[in-house]
């Protein structure tokens, strides 16, 4: 196999964008001088395989058929669960309807991501979703120093200017406790099964939001089941409530806020293995994406934003960079909406307070 036919070979098997090994690397790897892979990385060039970015190296080229379309690299947590598939699909989705390349490429922690950035090629804008708490700045100093379109999603910046687009988080537990008490319910849960970055803003708002409007309030009314993960949360919180129901142990509620899809379809098998009917004793809302895969959703009351929309935003933002490079940066923050289904209904005993 000549150099050329071996370097064609491991361009096979990347992805455009990627950057290929040293070129001294290479050559020592294939037993050849640097001169004959230098030479070979120009053939492949022309063939439009590769592209050679002065000091910071060679980089698969995009697929034929997208050359000379700008490039969205959408950077996201290596870990991904349903949320953030949904979410991914529909930026790409919107992408392809722009005539835009999009790439993406996954991180397993802040410090990855920050080391990924150097060997990341450039790309006329970024796009980064998942991280909880305060965002790594020096990640965003790095990006900024490639591209001036970069766009942050659903996550806390300050100190650099980049677009941010997320949804009000502070929109999203008094969205769903309206139509809980437009339905007639007065006695609430929190159930919360994510890492506890996230938990802590989500107690702080119920609890704030109970206070505000003069509901029965206390830590009582917060079911933390710590789940380490997306996947385990449903079971891990089907445990946690049948143990707190059977143990009677949980002040009365008619209605569960629930903070995730997986978090809210363990309050339902809960309830149905404790013989308690939804929504006619218990009443469930979960905050997620109305539009997650029908096994996530088929039944549930729904508050939060659709991936779609979550897109289209997103590209509004890289598009108006475009158009207007030295504006003014934006925070673009949407109301979440609510989705009806099957999951409330008025509490059965007429707005008394039930004890399961």
């Amino acid at each position: 196999m000549t150099v050329l036919e071996a370097l064609q070979s491991e361009i096979r098997l990347k992805r455009a964008g990627d950057r290929l090994p040293p070129i001294r690397e290479t050559a020592r790897r294939l037993g050849v001088s640097p001169g004959t892979v230098q030479h070979a990385l120009k053939h492949l060039a022309q063939q439009g395989l590769v592209e050679a970015h002065v000091g910071r190296g060679t980089f698969v080229a995009a697929p034929n058929g997208v050359q000379g379309l700008r490039r969205v690299t959408i950077l996201r947590d290596d870990n991904p669960n349903p949320h953030e598939e949904v979410i991914l699909r529909a930026l790409q989705t919107a992408g392809s309807a722009r005539r835009l390349h999009t790439l993406a490429m996954g991180f397993s922690d802040i410090e990855h991501a920050i080391d990924l950035v150097p060997s990341l090629a450039p790309s006329d804008a970024f796009v980064v979703r998942s991280f909880a708490g305060p965002f790594p700045v020096r990640l965003l100093e790095r990006l900024r120093a490639l591209s001036r379109a970069v766009v942050v999603a659903d996550s806390r910046v300050s100190g650099i200017d980049v677009d941010v687009v997320s949804t009000d988080f502070h929109e999203l537990v008094p969205a769903a406790l309206d139509h809980l008490l437009a339905l007639g319910h007065r006695d609430f849960l929190l159930v919360a099964a994510e890492t506890m970055e996230y938990r802590a803003g989500w107690v702080d708002s119920f609890l704030r939001q109970l206070a505000w409007r003069g509901l029965p309030g206390g830590p009582e009314r917060v079911v933390l089941a710590g789940a380490g993960s997306y996947s385990a949360a449903a079971a891990q919180t089907r445990s946690v409530i049948e143990a707190r129901l059977a143990a009677r142990d949980l002040p009365p509620f008619t209605g569960v806020v629930a903070a995730n899809c997986p978090a809210a379809q363990g309050v339902l098998d809960a309830c149905a293995g404790r013989g308690l009917d939804v929504p006619g004793d218990i009443s469930v809302v979960a905050i997620d994406l109305p539009d997650l895969d029908a096994r996530y959703t088929e039944r549930l009351t729904m508050v939060g934003r659709n991936s779609a929309r979550i897109a289209e935003t997103i590209y509004a933002c890289i598009e108006s960079r475009w158009a207007r490079p030295d504006a003014p940066y934006s925070v673009r923050r949407e109301p979440p909406e609510l989705v009806v289904r099957n999951t409330t209904a008025p509490p059965r005993r007429g707005g008394e307070h039930a004890r399961p």
